[in-house]
């Protein structure tokens, strides 16, 4: 199973391809990860079809099983910016739809639970690249939105590692 993360931004879109074992989903690992910057001086609608063409061509180079996406919090110190994210987060969508990918969501503290750890729901940013670094024995260097697509993908590894069901197995002897 290819796990796709994204973290939508106008600015720096963060992506990850994670590879899933469907026999074991604790069976995981980091196939890729990255950024994608938009020109911060171009136009709002420019920038935008950048991240539309972009992702098309990456999705179906990397055929996903699931895209998975940080669902947007907008309040507090963050809302200043909730517009140009909200755009880029609805261009993600419709692209992920045209293609008709599965879209998984979780809220940014349900990420950082799931890849971090218990008691980790509200981690740092080198706290969440910490993380990583230790799962994945990486240096995950580069920007921090790469990172966060990196735990956005896991965190729906480790949710389909909470929720594999039991197999009862019998032996006729």
């Amino acid at each position: 199973m290819r796990i796709v993360g994204l973290d939508p931004a106008l600015a720096s879109l963060g992506h990850a391809v994670l590879w899933c074992n469907p026999e074991d989903p604790a069976d995981v690992e980091l196939v890729e990860y990255g950024t994608l910057e938009t020109p911060p001086h171009r136009p709002e609608g420019e920038r935008l079809l950048l991240i539309k063409r972009w992702l098309e061509s990456y999705l179906e180079s990397r055929r996903p099983t699931i895209v998975v996406l940080e669902r947007p919090m907008f309040r507090g110190h963050l809302a200043y910016n909730s517009l140009p994210l909200g755009m880029a987060y609805g261009v993600i969508s419709v692209v992920c739809e045209a293609a008709a990918l599965r879209v998984q969501e979780y809220a940014p503290n349900t990420v950082k639970l799931l890849a971090c750890g218990k008691g980790l729901g509200r981690a740092s940013k080198a706290q969440v690249r910490a993380a990583m670094r230790t799962r994945f024995g990486h240096a995950m260097k580069g920007k921090d939105d790469g990172v966060d697509a990196v735990a956005i993908a896991l965190a729906h590894a480790k949710r389909l590692e909470e929720d594999k069901p039991v197999i009862w197995r019998t032996s006729h002897g």
